[in-house]
């Protein structure tokens, strides 16, 4: 059977049996009622009228408030916002268990079909385990469980979690289904059974967000004075990252090339696994992301960086949104708007990897956990976990914020002790959101644990770096673990950035570094409010991850706390001019002006600096990331019989460089690594054929060129104009 009739079979199956299970379920519900008509009522005292209607075979506790804060505490809103109940009667258990017992059994059915004799243990225990969830919804539902002393006592979980029967049965079954996921996604780039393993996944997120759904909601309706602004910010932001992709950074680096290939291995089909790790130990599922835009661009350079350009341009209104009620409109704005044009931002919003993708996500865990805790409600919580758990498929960073959530918790506690008394079944709710959806991916590190140990230990300080640099410098552990703690945060003002960005500074310029401080001073006069510790803490983290990691300061590691830097520096900005109107009330309306125009100052000198000082003069990549550039651009119009015969070595081979495979996957090649005509040479034949040499092997050209006279020589340069490769092709 294939994967579509599967996929079809599994929908039309779970459509009917819950048509049946609600049709039942409504004419049970009539039946009662007519029963309850028919009945006249004994005398007795007057019975106080219920806080909600109760339906039939109701065995749960009354529904658990939201736990909102006092409402002095809400931020300022983003549009009109009216608290509504919501209806949680229909998830009830017999319903969910019914239906996910079910649907239990159709994975376990369908994944035993496709197992081999040997392993299939597991699809049995599932099938075993939906059967027995099936039965257990079905005693339920006719009533068989009602009196059972164990069912009462299991009710317990729902007010320690503050949700329904039927909001704690979908909560136990998600993680059920998250293990379903792993493991039918196996342990390779293939996944073992696709459907079931994604519909599975999805489900176990759907489970969780259902058994974490408020008892209330805010009725929002957008306020165009708050989202214009945000919308305006995101589209400059968008425009300032998406512009000439394919040319700004000017070379599409190797790293950038094998980032495409893993994501081209799923526009072949050679991967479909999001729960395992592809290149350099990086989990499959960004790949999978980038896959989508290949499909619509090709194997072109816009393809792979136009993801990173859009999640670069969401963090910027996100940071407005969030940061107004922890530091007010104006100084949010001024955050956003200078992150719109950072520098540093924009440049790894430009390029092929991962790493931008956790600035944005910290900026909605961050935010939603702080609107939570100060507003008591539930959906913040759960959509901080939700995105905290989904992080962890991207880069190592994401690991960090766990530890900051934990940290800040602690800070906030000691803050206000009474506070966490109110959000503890909300925390216990957002870790739970946060484990679910990363289930499947931690099954596999169980596995292989050297594959989500190998980012901290290729570039820890702790471990051969550090005894190689005892050799070289003779100073004691204690004495480098200061030199790297200095040069781990001089990187946000005093030492220029190393690695994948080096513009020749800091992470901030001379100006914004100062404003930068002096931000960070102001903040101490407001060390009782939480959400400066936050703001601390997000800086510090990234301190010590810089200074723990060799290369210091690698400007990679550093993307995360871009937004926490514009934070502080907007802060700065703000409260100097907010003292200075206290002073001079006269210029009330002024110095808010300049405060604008400075910010807007500072962007425009970014923007000037990074497009037209760092860019034409940036060697990121060197002469061979050039060759692999234009040599795979020049291969992109040959057909897929076409091969090459590289002469490179000993500098450069012709898979040194992946992104000369990325632009052009479709041609094969080989290094030629004797000179010409040696018989140690591969034998080498295709239509065309092509042979490539660069400028040092210039003499083995002209040899070819006289054996095979009469063909078309090509020849690629430099940005300066000097040669960079030749390519002949024989007649």
């Amino acid at each position: 059977m294939s994967p579509s009739v599967e996929l079809l079979a599994l929908a039309a199956a779970v459509a009917a049996s819950a048509a049946v299970v609600l049709a039942w379920h409504r004419l049970r519900q009539g039946t009662l009622m007519a029963k309850a008509k028919m009945t006249p009522a004994a005398p007795g005292p007057p019975t106080p009228p219920r806080s909600r209607k109760r339906t039939a075979g109701d065995l749960r506790p009354s529904l658990v408030a939201d736990g909102r804060a006092d409402e002095t505490a809400l931020p300022q809103p983003l549009g009109e916002s009216v608290a509504r109940p919501t209806n949680l009667a229909w998830i009830q258990p017999e319903v969910v268990l019914l239906l996910g017992g079910l649907l239990l059994t159709i994975f376990g059915q369908v994944t035993l079909e496709h197992a081999p004799l040997e392993a299939r243990r597991t699809p049995a225990f599932i099938l075993g385990l939906g059967l027995a969830v099936f039965l257990v919804g079905g005693a339920l539902a006719q009533g068989s469980l009602a009196r059972w002393p164990r069912w009462q006592a299991a009710q317990g979980i729902t007010r320690w979690l503050g949700v329904t029967s039927g909001q704690a049965c979908c909560l136990l079954l998600a993680p059920v289904f998250a293990v379903i996921a792993g493991t039918a996604a196996g342990v390779n780039e293939k996944m073992a059974d696709p459907v079931v393993g994604m519909w599975a996944w999805a489900l176990a997120i759907l489970l969780v967000v259902m058994g974490a759904w408020p008892s209330s909601m805010p009725r929002w309706s957008p306020s165009w004075k708050i989202m214009g602004p945000a919308l305006g910010l995101f589209l400059a932001a968008l425009l300032i990252r998406a512009i000439q992709t394919a040319s700004i950074p000017l070379i599409l680096t190797g790293d950038e090339g094998s980032a495409g290939l893993s994501a081209y291995g799923w526009v072949k089909g050679t991967a479909n696994n999001p729960f395992v790790v592809g290149w350099y130990s990086f989990p499959s599922l960004y790949f999978m992301l980038q896959s989508f835009s290949i499909r619509l661009l090709g194997t072109t350079t816009e393809a792979i960086r136009l993801t990173s350009a859009l999640v670069g341009a969401l963090t910027v209104p996100a940071l407005y949104l969030v940061a107004r009620p922890w530091l007010g409109n104006r100084a949010a704005f001024l955050a956003a708007l200078y992150l719109a044009a950072f520098h540093f931002h924009v440049n790894f919003s430009r390029i092929a990897l991962n790493n931008v993708w956790d600035g944005l996500g910290y900026v909605i865990v961050l935010g939603a956990l702080v609107h939570g805790w100060r507003t008591g409600r539930r959906a913040s919580f759960v959509l901080a976990g939700l995105v905290l758990g989904l992080l962890q498929y991207f880069y190592p960073s994401s690991r960090l914020l766990v530890l900051l959530v934990a940290a800040w918790l602690v800070v906030a506690t000691l803050l206000d002790r009474r506070r966490l008394l109110g959000a503890l079944p909300n925390l216990r709710l957002m870790g739970l959101a946060a484990v679910i959806p990363v289930i499947p991916l931690v099954m596999f590190y169980l596995r292989f644990p050297n594959e989500f140990l190998a980012p901290l230990s290729r570039f820890s300080v702790l471990g051969e770096w550090m005894k190689n640099e005892l050799v070289i410098t003779g100073d004691t552990v204690q004495a480098i673990l200061l030199r790297q703690f200095s040069l781990g945060f001089q990187a946000f003002t005093a030492t220029p950035l190393r690695h994948w960005y080096m513009p020749g500074t800091p992470i901030l310029r001379e100006v914004p570094a100062a404003l930068f401080l002096a931000g960070l001073a102001l903040m101490l006069l407001r060390l009782r409010d939480e959400r400066i510790w936050l703001i601390g803490l997000w800086l510090a983290a990234f301190g010590a991850a810089g200074a723990l990691s060799e290369s210091t300061p690698a400007s990679q590691r550093y993307v995360s706390v871009a937004p926490a830097v514009c934070l502080v520096l907007a802060y700065g900005v703000d409260t100097t001019g907010q003292y200075l109107v206290r002073l001079w009330p006269r210029l009330r309306k002024a110095i808010p002006a300049v405060s604008l125009l400075l910010i807007a100052a500072l962007a425009v000198d970014d923007l000037r600096f990074y497009f037209l000082e760092y860019t034409p003069n940036s060697q990121f990549g060197g002469d061979n990331g050039w060759v692999a550039q234009k040599l795979g651009s020049y291969l992109r119009g040959f057909p897929d019989t076409t091969y090459v015969a590289f002469f490179g070595a000993p500098r450069m081979g012709f898979g040194s460089i992946p992104s000369l495979q990325y632009l052009a996957p479709q041609v094969d090649g080989t290094d030629m690594n004797y000179a010409w005509g040696s018989p140690d040479n591969p034998p080498v034949s295709g239509r065309p054929l092509l042979y490539a040499f660069l400028p040092e092997r210039e003499v083995e050209l002209r040899a070819a060129m006289a054996a095979l006279p009469d063909g078309e020589l090509v020849q690629m340069t430099s940005p300066t104009g000097g040669p960079l490769v030749w390519v002949y092709q024989p007649p």
